[in-house]
């Protein structure tokens, strides 16, 4: 999928901007719990990067395009 230079700024922004947050770093993509070990939960985890506002940046700008039209 193709982002603009706009939503991918945009992303850059949300990024830079949820930084400082606290529960930022990492984020879990999945857990496996073990057959044998019931107790045992693995989570895979992945560092966030700006990539991952696009979808988020996306759809802000394209609220604000629809926001301006039906005014």
């Amino acid at each position: 999928m193709h982002y603009s230079d706009e939503e991918i700024e945009r992303a850059k922004t949300l990024f830079a901007r949820e930084a400082g947050k606290v529960g930022h770093g990492r984020m879990a993509i999945a857990a496996m719990a073990g057959m044998s070990k019931p107790g045992k939960i693995s989570h895979i985890t992945h560092l966030r990067t700006w990539r991952d506002y696009l979808p988020k940046a996306r759809r802000a700008l394209q609220k604000e395009r629809s926001d301006q039209n039906s005014r």
